[in-house]
């Protein structure tokens, strides 16, 4: 029985590490694009502050909290 535990731990380890890996390629990616002063959404105009805030942002607040909303109800 233990020989299964180890192995769904190992796993579970090794899908952590990869998931954390990716994160940060993703977020490594982000920080090296420019802002948009423009959502690429919606057109309106980002905020400075928002674009200093969230280096590499594509979208205005009001685009990434329905982006958001709609990943945690499994839409997008």
């Amino acid at each position: 029985m233990a020989d299964i535990a180890d192995r769904a731990e190992a796993l579970e380890a090794n899908q952590r590490e990869d998931a954390l890996a990716a994160f940060a390629r993703s977020r490594q990616e982000q920080l090296s694009r420019e802002s948009l002063s423009e959502c690429e959404a919606c057109e309106v105009p980002i905020t400075v502050e928002r674009q200093v805030a969230v280096p590499g942002v594509r979208l205005c607040i009001n685009c990434q909290s329905r982006l958001e909303q709609q990943k945690r109800r499994g839409l997008a």
